[in-house]
């Protein structure tokens, strides 16, 4: 509980996964940007993560390379102007609406 209010009062979800086949990353599918986007954070993630097209897709952020120039680059598109933020923002908590637990059971069930 403590940690979605820590998450709520943030900026933007950074979520940069290192492009590395040997690491677990490399072939999960990680909690923290869902975490981000129940939180209504904007995502800045690398391509390593199997959300990346999702979030590109959907618009809940940006997914760059590795290297601290797109990092920089991201942060600061996000960041400068209120309203591009507050509608990456927005489309965040809606999308978040797709990972709730309840409905993803509830749908599960409804096929038994």
């Amino acid at each position: 509980l403590d940690l979605y209010k820590i998450l709520t009062t943030a900026g933007v979800g950074l979520a940069p996964f290192v492009p590395n086949p040997d690491s677990l990353s490399y072939f999960s599918d990680p909690s923290k940007i869902k975490l981000y986007l129940v939180c209504g954070l904007p995502i800045i993630t690398t391509k390593v993560t199997t959300m990346a097209e999702e979030i590109i897709q959907n618009k809940v952020g940006l997914v760059i390379d590795y290297n601290e120039e797109d990092l920089y680059k991201a942060v600061s598109y996000l960041l400068d102007n209120k309203k591009r933020y507050r509608s990456f923002k927005n489309r965040a908590i809606f999308l978040s609406k797709r990972y709730d637990i309840n409905r993803i059971l509830s749908k599960a069930f409804k096929k038994i």
